[in-house]
């Protein structure tokens, strides 16, 4: 089969997906007018995930097939990605799909001064780096699917995501990416990712977060910024992420030490930036048991309003 230019590398992490990879798979080997090649990399599955991989592997010379000591989604990306030889980049989940005309269709977009294509966007626009950052601060665009990457974005540091953070490990990687991001970002609003919802052995919905992770993935964020020099207005971006991160917390009664510095630097930050209700709520939660209650109330009223709506 002749290859077309230029060639796009997907990496599938695979682990305990046998229900699910092959339709994946094929999924993949539908795509139109766009060459490719597909690195399934098996995180050490105890199922037939890997047997299932190998044998696409074995009938398709555009698949490989990695097997990876079990590691995490995140490692076994990276394992991947160090074995792609194409010039952009696309993730899927084992347990998604995504159309035949997907690759075809973000391509084009793809310009000498664009470094990434995003679709499943709710907006069609243009974002510079410093926008980006922003956005991803602000809860969008964090995954790592449904975007086309080049593949200069990732090195060494940005694939250097711990196995720790099961959740968020996306938004991590994202955020890394900005690093080394020369040119804009492009979102649209086409579907084209099939995304599973009916996986329930998904880490997303397993996992048990406490507040000595999302301490720690405050943490994260602020050493990931640190390399990277951001507007006022990203800045901006960043205390709010933290106080709406702050408020979720309170909101599930998290064991809280209010005295921890990155709290009491918050706190002290507030007084530099105009702040909406829910903000100054959420500072005066750090005193006043009567606002915490006030979070708490709001995080138990969403959470039974969403059982309602299902």
């Amino acid at each position: 089969m002749p290859t077309l230019h230029p060639l796009i590398s997907i990496i599938v992490p695979v682990y305990n997906a046998e229900k699910y990879i092959g339709n994946c798979i094929d999924s993949i080997l539908k795509q139109i007018n766009v060459g490719f090649e597909c690195i399934l990399v098996d995180d050490g599955s105890k199922d037939a995930s890997g047997k299932i991989c190998d044998e696409y592997a074995e009938k398709d010379s555009r698949i490989k097939c990695i097997h990876h000591v079990n590691g995490g989604e995140i490692a076994a990306r990276a394992t991947g990605i160090r074995q792609t030889k194409g010039e952009f980049l696309y993730f899927v989940d084992a347990d998604d799909a995504i159309l035949p005309d997907t690759l075809c269709s973000m391509l084009p977009f793809m310009k000498e001064d664009v470094d990434i294509v995003i679709f499943e966007s709710d907006k069609n626009c243009i974002y510079s780096k410093d926008e980006y950052v922003q956005a991803l601060l602000g809860f969008q665009h964090w995954v790592v699917w449904g975007k086309l990457y080049r593949r200069t974005l990732f090195d060494e540091y940005v694939m250097d995501v711990s196995r720790y953070f099961k959740v968020g490990g996306d938004f991590l990687t994202s955020l890394k990416t900005t690093k080394n991001i020369k040119g804009s970002i492009v979102c649209k609003p086409e579907k084209k990712y099939l995304y599973n919802t009916t996986n329930t052995q998904s880490v997303q919905v397993g996992h048990q977060r406490d507040y000595e992770y999302e301490k720690r993935m405050v943490y994260e964020v602020d050493g990931i910024l640190q390399n990277i020099k951001v507007s006022k207005e990203a800045e901006h971006a960043l205390f709010k992420w933290k106080m709406i991160y702050l408020g979720g917390m309170i909101g599930l009664r998290y064991k809280i030490n209010y005295e921890d510095d990155w709290i009491v630097s918050l706190l002290k930050e507030a007084k530099q930036w105009p702040l909406a209700l829910k903000e100054r709520i959420t500072i005066s939660a750090a005193h006043n048991p009567l606002a915490r209650l006030v979070l708490i109330s709001e995080k138990v009223l969403k959470s039974y309003v969403r059982r309602l709506i299902r």
